[in-house]
């Protein structure tokens, strides 16, 4: 269960680091969810708690697909001068 809720606490970050602009960190975050969630493909969880929370690690790794996908859409600013 430890990691399954590591993959949330890094999905929040990278959902903080694209509110900031910060497209480098949510490509690691979404590189690090995709590799823990590669990873926990080779237990069989069967039905329960664990396979909910598998489940729920899909799900982390798609919204930060789709959060990288908005950003290279839109852009975020250049910092202002003097920043």
């Amino acid at each position: 269960g430890g990691l399954i809720a590591a993959t949330h606490e890094v999905g929040r970050y990278a959902g903080l680091a694209a509110t900031a602009g910060d497209v480098r960190s949510v490509e690691g975050a979404a590189a690090v969810v995709g590799a823990l969630h590669e990873g926990l493909m080779n237990f069989d969880f069967r039905n329960g708690s664990l396979r909910r929370g598998f489940d729920s690690v899909k799900y982390v790794e798609r919204r930060l697909e789709d959060t990288l996908y908005e950003l290279k859409l839109f852009p975020p600013p250049p910092p202002a001068a003097g920043d």
